[in-house]
Formats: structure tokens, sequence, C-alpha cells
């Protein structure tokens, strides 16, 4: 497999505009960044890369990608959960 470190845009309709070294690629795994437009993707084909938008990867540092993105996500805390209507009753 193929990694590659993709950034792109957000157009109209909250739509992703890819750079067109990626247009029509079949990713076979995927993992944004909670806030930034980059996502590190593996694919069994083969995309462009052009050193700025399109960067390919080892599959160690896709993996460390992978994990570092994984993290930028809010966690869920127990408070926040809420019961089909209300907070969890405590035990």
């Amino acid at each position: 497999m193929r990694y590659y470190k993709v950034l792109y845009s957000i157009g109209d309709f909250n739509q992703r505009i890819y750079p067109a070294g990626v247009n029509g690629v079949v990713w076979s795994i995927t993992q944004d960044h909670y806030s930034d437009h980059i996502m590190v993707a593996g694919t069994q084909g083969q995309s462009q890369p052009n050193g700025d938008s399109v960067t390919e990867l080892s599959e160690q540092d896709a993996l460390a990608l992978i994990k570092e993105f994984k993290e930028t996500y809010p966690k869920l805390r127990e408070e926040d959960v809420l019961f089909p209507f209300g907070p969890i009753p405590k035990s």
C-alpha cells in the first residue's frame, strides 16, 4: 500500500476539493486531522505527489501521523454523555 499526506480545501456546500494529483484515487484508508484540512491516506493504486499538497509517505511515517491525527479529536468525557433523557445515573 502507498501512503500520502494530502492537503485539501473546502468548497461550497462543505465539499472537499482535492489537488489534481489525487482526483479519482480510491483510498483504502484515510485519517483526517480534526481542525486542519489535512489527511493521511493509503491506496493500492498510485497518486501523483507534487511535493506541495500531495506528499508520499513511508508506512512508518503514515502510521505515526495517523496516530497523531487521531489524538487531535476531542475526548468524550463522562459528564458529556447524555443518557436518553439526562445524565447517566450514578450508582
